[in-house]
């Protein structure tokens, strides 16, 4: 699938498929230079298509990963940046990016060209940077961690495919709804400037740090850094490697099923109210159905 992607990428690029395929204008993507803002290159979304093929094919990777059944959204790409690019800070759809993956597909290794990473912002505080090579994929929360590439890209070419789940019982339109009614319709009135803390600039969903270097400060205090690539079957986080549990399912079911409730066989001589008895029957029921679903996964 990767050697496809690549392949699908070269073929654009060389075909200059920029001249009609450049991206409308993204609020949280900026350019120094213009008429160079990234464009895209085809992969085919529908049935067949590489798109399509990699939202379905990643699935139970997505799946081992978060422990949820998830439900496909979409893939999209491929996004093509080009040299002094940058992607502002931001989060994406809460009701349909829930779990998602960056696949990257390639790079120039130009003279002059640089790592390009990924800076999010995980749960526990810290700031990482992630470098991609082709072939890398980045698991992440995308509409909880903040995430970009704020610093300046230096490189003729960098694309990727981005692929995006949501759980299976996920109320999507309900969380948007009540984020919608959370947030004041003042919120942006707020002229108050402290000298205490750095100056946020917020472009529609997306966010800077004009007065930091590389308009985030936290990449100037120190981050975690980490780059590719792992072995087959693991993913590497700030704890460490582990192994992708791609039987986890299995293992789910299994640790759910209900106890047992002990019977005996004089049971029925015991005082013992009829509807309790009959929720004891019930769990025992539940119990063996839970039991015969786990020997069919």
């Amino acid at each position: 699938l990767v050697d496809e992607l690549k392949n699908i990428l070269h073929e654009g690029i060389a075909k200059e498929e920029r001249k009609i395929n450049q991206e409308h204008k993204v609020a949280c993507i900026d350019n120094d230079i213009k008429g160079n803002e990234p464009y895209f290159i085809n992969a085919g979304g529908l049935k067949g298509g590489a798109n399509r093929r990699a939202l379905m094919g990643l699935l139970p990777y997505a799946e081992a990963w978060s422990g949820k059944k998830l439900t496909p959204n979409n893939a999209y790409g491929l996004r093509v940046y080009r040299n002094t690019s940058n992607l502002h800070m931001h989060v994406d759809k809460s009701n349909t990016h829930v779990v998602s993956i960056i696949l990257h597909v390639d790079h120039d290794n130009d003279e002059g060209s640089e790592p390009w990473p990924i800076v999010i912002e995980s749960f526990d505080g810290n700031t990482a940077e992630v470098a991609l090579e082709s072939g890398d994929m980045l698991f992440y929360e995308s509409s909880k961690c903040m995430h970009g590439r704020p610093r300046k890209f230096k490189g003729r070419f960098y694309s990727s495919l981005f692929i995006h789940y949501y759980p299976a019982d996920w109320e999507g339109d309900d969380i948007v709804l009540d984020t919608h009614y959370r947030i004041p319709p003042t919120w942006n009135e707020n002229t108050h400037v402290s000298n205490q803390v750095e100056h946020i600039k917020v472009i529609e969903t997306a966010m800077t740090e004009p007065t930091c270097k590389d308009t985030w400060c936290a990449m100037n205090k120190g981050t975690l850094k980490f780059s590719g690539p792992v072995e087959v079957g693991t993913y590497t986080d700030a704890s460490g490697t582990h192994e992708l549990d791609m039987n986890w399912e299995i293992k789910t079911a299994r640790r759910n099923a209900p106890s047992p409730v002990p019977l005996t066989d004089d049971i029925n001589h015991l005082n013992v109210d009829e509807r309790l008895m009959d929720i004891h029957m019930d769990t025992m029921s539940s119990r063996n159905r839970a039991l015969s679903e786990t020997h069919t996964l």
